[in-house]
């Protein structure tokens, strides 16, 4: 990503309060995205702690979710980012 980009993606306001209303006819997306349309979490906000970060290698293991195989790792995906909100995590 350019420096550039990046600096429009930070600089875009994702926010529950820039959304419109729903069309008529049309699905109300204003709910969707992470948690019911939360800001992502900062730096500050995320625990740095090994116990509470998830690896490519756990993910591998546990859900068979492998990157650049070529294949649909649709159903190992879903519950894998389930993953992080459950007891498994100490976080």
């Amino acid at each position: 990503m350019t420096d550039m980009a990046a600096e429009a993606a930070f600089a875009l306001d994702l926010s529950s309060g820039n959304h419109r209303a729903p069309l008529t006819g049309l699905y109300d997306w204003r709910r969707a995205g992470y948690r019911g349309c939360a800001a992502l979490p900062g730096n500050d906000q995320l625990n740095p702690g090994a116990a509470c970060q998830v690896t490519s290698a756990e993910l591998a293991d546990i859900f068979e979710v492998h990157p650049g195989h070529g294949l649909d790792d649709s159903a190992g995906r879903r519950p894998s980012t389930r993953f992080g909100r459950s007891p498994q995590l100490p976080c």
